[in-house]
């Protein structure tokens, strides 16, 4: 009887440990919540909306500080030579090829700031993020019978992948290869657009938009990591304006159901006339 009672005692202190064990971490200190308070949180709207437009403002002010609109028109010869290197920075948003565009444009900086931010923002996005975090996004969104569900899983899978895959700043091999990727980008940008510099532009113009792609890379992993889809609004405006800078649109909740309507976090900078 003695044995037994002894062999009960042992087993509760045992149990009493395992139940110790589970409600403290390894620091000591009572767990707080379960796993999900360890997922990214999700931002409040100013500080999204914040993130986004000063990535925009300091591409606005590149192209303000390092190009013009000339009144001259750029020669001929030299719009054939730089056509190839603008036809890569062309925009589904745009009403006629770019290297036309331009060369009729009475404003072509409005157009360079709206080839900027697309590239920033999304044609870069491939370049920018892991592939692990853009592939399977696209792959739903190209499913012709996408699930109905598909807002809300995809609002945890961001999540849970932004919580378990190396972030981009612990990933040397990744950072390396992105770094290389966005000094091509900007070399290649930098090319396409040489005839409209400004006659002082900038010396230090590479290194500046290099800094800008590094920052649109940090907002493109914060936006990656939110509850919410979030989306740029690059949408055309019945009366022909061009968005030279686009707005925010947050598409669903923190659960990722959708909104009734989209709910505008900055609203797109509209020109009539380029």
């Amino acid at each position: 009887m003695v044995k037994k009672a002894a062999e009960r005692s042992s087993q509760g202190e045992l149990s009493d440990h395992y139940v110790k064990r589970s409600s403290t971490n390894a620091s000591g200190d009572r767990r707080r919540g379960g796993w999900q308070e360890h997922l990214p949180q999700s931002l409040d709207d100013p500080t999204v909306r914040r993130r986004v437009k000063t990535v925009l403002d300091q591409a606005a002010v590149h192209v303000e500080n390092n190009f013009s609109d000339k009144e001259s028109e750029v020669e001929v010869e030299v719009a054939v030579e730089v056509s190839d290197a603008l036809a890569a920075f062309q925009t589904p948003h745009l009403p006629a090829p770019l290297p036309t565009l331009i060369g009729q444009s009475r404003r072509p900086t409005l157009l360079i700031k709206h080839a900027l931010a697309y590239s920033l923002l999304v044609a870069s996005s491939d370049l920018l993020l892991p592939p692990t975090l853009t592939e399977l996004p696209r792959l739903v969104d190209q499913r012709p019978d996408r699930p109905r569900a598909a807002s809300q899983a995809l609002s945890h899978w961001r999540r849970l992948t932004a919580y378990l895959h190396p972030a981009p700043a612990a990933d040397p091999a990744f950072l390396a290869h992105r770094s290389a990727c966005i000094e091509n980008r900007v070399d290649h940008f930098l090319v396409a657009f040489e005839p409209w510099l400004s006659s002082n532009p900038a010396a230090d113009r590479r290194a500046n938009l290099i800094a800008i792609f590094h920052a649109a890379a940090d907002v493109s992993y914060t936006l990656f990591s939110q509850p919410s889809a979030l989306e740029y609004d690059w949408a055309a405006r019945p009366d022909g304006s061009l968005v030279s800078l686009p707005g925010l649109l947050k598409l669903t909740d923190e659960n990722g159901s959708p909104l009734p309507y989209a709910h505008v976090l900055l609203q797109p900078a509209v020109v009539s006339s380029f």
